[in-house]
């Protein structure tokens, strides 16, 4: 008997940071320097993990954030974690700008420096690094049906003839593909509300939420 795959690790069982959990709230128009925190709460809101960190803006333009003192409590996943340094890029849009994390992954010794929006430190991990550098995947992926998509990308009236006359299996398929569809329509209807609240309000020192995990900012300054 051919011995079962263990699943790889996933996204969604990681702490995760987010840039954009930085930016919105305006840590960059802080003056830099200035201390802060973030804290990350389990499903019960009990504090598993806090970093101390600051970012430093240097003369040649570029960015960065540094990562300091940590707490955790016995509880966490993480035993301990590193200090790092993770330079912040900027990429210029039609509409404004967009920053990136500089992924301070190591493979083999070589930096990664791939652009990533959100940085992950896993289980049993001591660095944040992108989700390629700790060969994460997508809760979802692991149970994905490539015949789902199949299924979505028919025409309606066909899609709706499996529906109705097609084989058990055909029919199972086809109502699993409704729940796929209809969960994405949830997501992007919650993307946008929140793009619409993120534009609408004011900045706020509390930063916002990342995976299943809190992330809240203490003001600058206090440890």
């Amino acid at each position: 008997m051919t011995p079962r795959a263990h699943p790889k690790r996933t996204v969604e069982d990681c702490i995760a940071l987010n840039v954009s959990s930085l930016v919105r709230p305006g840590l960059f128009r802080a003056p830099p320097g200035a201390l802060c925190s973030s804290t990350w709460r389990d499903s019960k809101q009990r504090e598993t993990l806090r970093i101390y960190f600051w970012w430093e803006l240097l003369q040649t333009g570029q960015s960065f954030l540094h990562t300091n003192e940590r707490r955790h409590s016995p509880s966490s996943p993480v035993s301990s974690i590193d200090a790092q340094n993770i330079e912040i890029v900027e990429t210029r849009l039609h509409f404004g700008s967009r920053r990136w994390f500089k992924c301070p992954g190591l493979a083999g010794g070589v930096l990664c420096e791939q652009g990533a929006g959100i940085l992950y430190l896993p289980a049993n991990e001591s660095r944040f690094a992108c989700r390629k550098c700790h060969g994460l995947l997508h809760r979802s992926a692991q149970t994905h049906d490539k015949r789902v998509d199949a299924l979505l990308r028919l025409p309606p009236s066909e899609f709706q003839f499996i529906l109705t006359n097609g084989s058990f299996r055909q029919r199972l398929l086809a109502v699993q593909a409704c729940s796929v569809a209809l969960r994405r329509l949830r997501r992007k209807a919650a993307s946008s509300r929140a793009n619409r609240s993120s534009a609408m309000r004011s900045p706020a020192r509390d930063f916002g939420n990342n995976s299943r995990n809190k992330l809240g900012t203490e003001h600058p300054g206090t440890p």
